[in-house]
């Protein structure tokens, strides 16, 4: 079960998960269009800054329609964050 994963929260009432906070979490390389994280289509927040994250910051990140929390802070990320997230 994901939901009890350090890092990761849950909806309670669906058990979809809601907020990723892999802050300092090791992660390295760029971000890629086809990452499974695209596919959290309930995700409200993603905490990923502090890792060795480089690249192009993907368009598919629009597929984040709840996403109101966006934290790259520390990473090697450039592009345009799309302004259809957090409406």
């Amino acid at each position: 079960d994901c939901c009890s994963w350090d890092g990761v929260s849950c909806d309670p009432n669906t058990g979809k998960v809601v907020e990723l906070f892999l802050w300092a979490s090791f992660l390295n390389g760029p971000l890629r269009s086809n990452s499974s994280l695209f596919r959290l289509q309930h995700l409200q927040s993603l905490e990923i800054g502090s890792n060795n994250l480089s690249g192009i910051l993907p368009s598919s990140i629009s597929n984040l329609k709840y996403l109101k929390v966006l934290k790259l802070g520390g990473c090697d990320m450039f592009g345009k964050i799309p302004s259809s997230l957090g409406n």
